[in-house]
């Protein structure tokens, strides 16, 4: 009710971070991505972001969405590629396929980046 009732910026920001961490304890992805850009204004680095929305993308994958989830990883790779430190929850519930391709694709459209081997390499290491 105070998230979606709030008249004052500020106190709609926290309360969509107390409810954005309470929907990701439940498992409930959807709702979290939907108040994701409110939770963002009080984050102070890119860095923040990644790692939230990285949240997200395993909590939708540990909910069996797996199209969702990646399509969440990528938007959190886009924040941050080099942040790695995610994939192996992925790979956990399941996207350790998906993640592969994610890579080769990466790898393609940016040659010159060290992230792509670095993601496969570690991908490599991981078990289902």
């Amino acid at each position: 009710y105070a998230y979606k009732n709030a008249k004052d910026d500020e106190l709609k920001q926290k309360t969509a971070s107390y409810l954005f961490d309470s929907y990701l304890d439940t498992g409930d992805w959807k709702n979290a991505e939907e108040i994701f850009s409110d939770v963002a204004k009080r984050l102070t680095y890119q860095d923040d972001s990644h790692g939230w929305y990285s949240r997200v993308a395993v909590a939708a994958a540990k909910a069996g969405a797996r199209k969702d989830a990646m399509r969440l990883w990528s938007r959190a790779s886009n924040l941050n590629p080099a942040k790695i430190g995610w994939l192996e929850y992925l790979v956990e519930y399941g996207l350790k396929e998906e993640l592969k391709d994610f890579y080769l694709k990466m790898q393609q459209k940016m040659p010159s980046s060290e992230v792509p081997a670095k993601a496969l390499r570690a991908l490599s290491m991981l078990e289902n």
